[in-house]
This record gives C-alpha cells, structure tokens and sequence, in this order.
C-alpha cells in the first residue's frame, strides 16, 4: 500500500471518528430548568421525553412505600413558591432528606385533575440530593 493510501486512509478514520462522537453527543441532551420555569410553560416541557427539574425536597417520607417489589417515594419538589409532586421507584440517595437541593431526572405529565405530576426515570439516576447542611461554610 503507498503512503498517500495510508495517510488517506487515517484521515478518514478520524473523520468518521469525529462524525461518531459528535452524532451520539446529539441524542441524550435532557434539558434542565427550575419548578417554577417548568410550570410557568408546561406545554414546553410536557412534550420532552427526559427533563431535569431543581428545585428543594419537601414532604419526604421517612421510608417510601412498597409497591410490589419497587420502593416508591412520593413527595415534593419547591422553587420560588411553586410546587410540583414527584413519584420516584428505586433507591434514593443518602443525601436525599428534607429541604434537600433535588434535581430530578424524568417525565413530567398532566393529572386527570389538570395538575402535574413528575415521575422519575427510577434508580439512582432518577434524584441528585445535596445535603443541606453539608456544603455550608463555618459560621
């Protein structure tokens, strides 16, 4: 093989490599935004397959309930005054308590009653907590 095939050959590797990457970058971009951003236009969001939403914990049970073999945690997620139910199944971090800063990862959908309920995408991916009080600084 002459060289001028060889580095030919390289450059379009790379090429496809590069095309590669930039289309999987593409597909799982899930957008994020605050409680009260979600329910100020929740037409925008009620269309995405996968939001993220942050906002603070609030009536967090101190175990979820057991639904078959799933724990399900029922609770709230609070921003500027506004307030949206979550539904999560699976495992919850350590950190995830009361007034906790959330971000939850899932779908937001539209209740029989006009409401809006968020429901995880279950696991550990389904809620990011930060403790509360863990990242304050001394006083």
């Amino acid at each position: 093989m002459s060289r001028s095939v060889k580095v030919l050959v390289t450059i379009a590797v790379v090429i496809g490599g590069v095309a590669f990457l930039a289309y999987q970058s593409l597909g799982e971009v899930a957008p994020y935004a605050h409680v009260d951003e979600v329910l100020a236009s929740p037409e925008k969001y009620l269309q995405e397959r996968v939001i993220q939403v942050h906002g603070f914990a609030h009536n967090v049970p101190l175990t979820p309930a057991i639904v078959g073999d799933l724990s399900v945690t029922r609770f709230e997620l609070l921003s500027k005054g506004k307030t949206i139910a979550v539904v999560h199944s699976g495992v919850t971090p350590d950190t995830f308590k009361e007034e906790a800063e959330t971000v939850v990862t899932g779908k937001l959908e539209r209740t029989a009653d006009g409401s809006y309920l968020f429901t995880t995408v279950g696991g550990e991916h389904g809620i990011l907590a930060k403790c509360p009080s863990k990242y304050d600084g001394k006083k």
